[in-house]
């Protein structure tokens, strides 16, 4: 299934995503395509915001449900060697 985040909002500590997603495949031998609309609400953790060395930011956040998810995003370009990265 391939997904597009059409919206995200945040709200405080509360983020609510708006994504549509696509199926397709065959059953009972006859292809298909369907359309899938998502809602998801997400709470962050608190204390969890987070920025890395090699420039990149995550929190981890619950859904409704329970299940813990991780975002991430690049904040700032790092060059491999000023985070301590090793080539082996």
């Amino acid at each position: 299934m391939d997904f597009t985040v059409l919206d995200a909002r945040v709200y405080g500590d509360v983020a609510v995503i708006l994504a549509h997603g696509t199926n397709q495949g065959k059953w009972r031998g006859e292809p298909f395509i369907s359309d899938e609309w998502v809602t998801d609400v997400f709470v962050r953790r608190p204390g969890d915001l987070e920025d890395h060395s090699y420039g990149g930011r995550s929190f981890s956040s619950d859904d409704p449900e329970g299940h813990a998810w991780t975002f991430g995003q690049t904040i700032r370009e790092v060059a491999p060697e000023d985070w301590g990265a090793v080539a082996t």
